[in-house]
């Protein structure tokens, strides 16, 4: 069954139909809470994760050594363990890499919709949506109403979280970088 439908569809309307109600003056505040929605939001990038997994098994598998190890009685698993799994490596540090900034810039996009890791408190006077965590997306989703006035406010959450994406986006494009000049020095790998 192929699950490129579901990728069809965005993510972030999704995670904010699942995850508001959930979030917002939760019994679960904090860590319970957290670990439910970051499941909940690595679920979702698992669907792509899958395909372009899936995709480099089955050329994996079209390689001659398979047929080789096949043909000299090897057992599956055995195969998977010896040449499929290291032949793997790169490609599952690229996509865990571009995941993670996947899941960060969700989270961000979250904190916009006032849907914060870790629980929302929602105060009706003042009206008043606060992040239980205090994580960097939260505090930049809480701050944007002071964008106009109080700039100030969003400098030290905004550098981090920028920092933080950063770091995740230079480390995937090195990865691959790696992995892309590893090929054409050694095409038979």
């Amino acid at each position: 069954m192929k699950i490129g439908a579901i990728n069809g569809v965005p993510q972030l309307v999704l995670l904010i139909f699942i995850l508001y109600p959930i979030s917002l003056n939760s019994r679960l505040a904090g860590w319970p809470l957290f670990l439910i929605q970051t499941t909940i939001i690595a679920l979702f990038g698992l669907f792509g994760a899958t395909e372009s997994i899936q995709a480099r098994v089955e050329a994996i598998r079209r390689r001659e050594y398979i047929l080789a190890a096949q043909s000299c009685g090897r057992r599956p698993v055995g195969i998977i363990l010896r040449h499929v799994l290291p032949n793997l490596r790169e490609t599952l540090l690229i996509q865990l890499t571009a995941e993670l900034t996947a899941a960060l810039n969700l989270m961000g996009q979250l904190g916009i919709f006032n849907i914060f890791l870790g629980g929302t408190i929602f105060t009706p006077a003042p009206l008043l949506l606060h992040s239980y965590s205090r994580e960097w997306a939260g505090l930049l989703g809480q701050a944007r109403w002071a964008f106009i006035g109080q700039q100030w406010i969003l400098i030290f959450p905004l550098a981090g979280y920028l920092t933080v994406f950063l770091a995740f986006q230079l480390t995937a494009r090195g990865i691959e970088l790696r992995y892309v000049h590893r090929l054409k020095r050694y095409p038979h790998i």
